[in-house]
């Protein structure tokens, strides 16, 4: 069993929240390359924050890998953080570090917004 948890930039969830229907909220996402995209703070404050977690940047795979949970996973790029687990203790990896996002102290506030895929929901 694989969870998906993107974090995006506030501003997507707030476009996103606006559209209406479902299909063009789905519509939404998949133009990825015109979503919001980090300021080059946000982006310094994601890649500090996953490393401070215990994620390791491996560039052969192009993404963070937790170095204690190896199916937990993070991909960085300019529009989100994709988070991917495979498995209880990733997926519990995942889901603990990307919710951090709305509420840690060492985060800009307000800034980021989480979206899991397999609830179709924003996390508050």
């Amino acid at each position: 069993m694989s969870w998906h948890i993107t974090v995006y930039p506030m501003a997507v969830r707030q476009h996103h929240e606006s559209l209406g229907g479902e299909s063009a909220r789905n519509q939404y996402f998949e133009a990825y390359e015109e979503l919001p995209k980090f300021s080059a703070a946000e982006t310094q404050a994601i890649r500090e924050h996953v490393q401070e977690r215990g994620y390791r940047y491996d560039s052969a795979e192009g993404s963070y890998v937790h170095q204690e949970e190896e199916r937990a996973t993070a991909m960085l790029t300019d529009h989100a953080v994709y988070f991917m687990g495979k498995g209880g203790d990733a997926i519990m990896e995942i889901s603990m570090t990307s919710g951090e996002f709305t509420y840690h102290y060492a985060l800009p506030e307000g800034a980021f917004a989480v979206w899991d895929k397999q609830d179709a929901a924003w996390r508050v």
